[in-house]
């Protein structure tokens, strides 16, 4: 088992430093930065370095398997609901994000997303939009970890 946890964490690193790299090609080819989204920019970055964290402490032999799994379930929990309600707008996903789920504003569209590490917070007072996304990837990573943990 712990051959695979050190797969999952490999998987966290790869998917944070990704995270990471798109957050810093997005700054550095922008003109200018408003310091409201520089302060969005930094949520994204503190996100996808906890998740490099939580990768760092899955491949690290002396910590021990709870300790480990406790914070890359936070990790992956922080992944699993994408909500875009009454303005607000929350997604974050380091590594591969499969997301299936509903816009309950287009006459309930179905949709399925797929993609590599991505982070989105937003405000909007005129957006009328309610979508409500599940991504099954993390949810499948703590069905693994309770078994690893059991």
């Amino acid at each position: 088992m712990d051959g695979k946890l050190k797969y999952l964490g490999w998987y966290q690193i790869a998917g944070g430093i990704l995270g990471l790299f798109i957050i810093l090609w997005t700054i550095l080819n922008r003109s200018t930065v408003p310091g409201s989204t520089l302060s969005i920019f930094f949520i994204a970055m503190a996100l996808y370095a906890f998740s490099i964290y939580c990768g760092s402490l899955l491949i690290q032999e002396e910590t021990k398997s709870k300790t480990k799994i406790k914070w890359t379930r936070i990790n992956q929990s922080l992944q699993i609901i994408h909500l875009s309600a009454f303005g607000i707008t929350y997604k974050f996903y380091s590594g591969i994000q499969l997301s299936f789920g509903v816009d309950l504003s287009n006459n309930f569209l179905i949709n399925f997303l797929y993609s590599l590490s991505g982070f989105e917070l937003a405000y909007s007072s005129i957006s009328a939009e309610i979508i409500v996304m599940i991504n099954i990837v993390p949810i499948l990573i703590l069905k693994y970890l309770t078994k690893v943990n059991d």
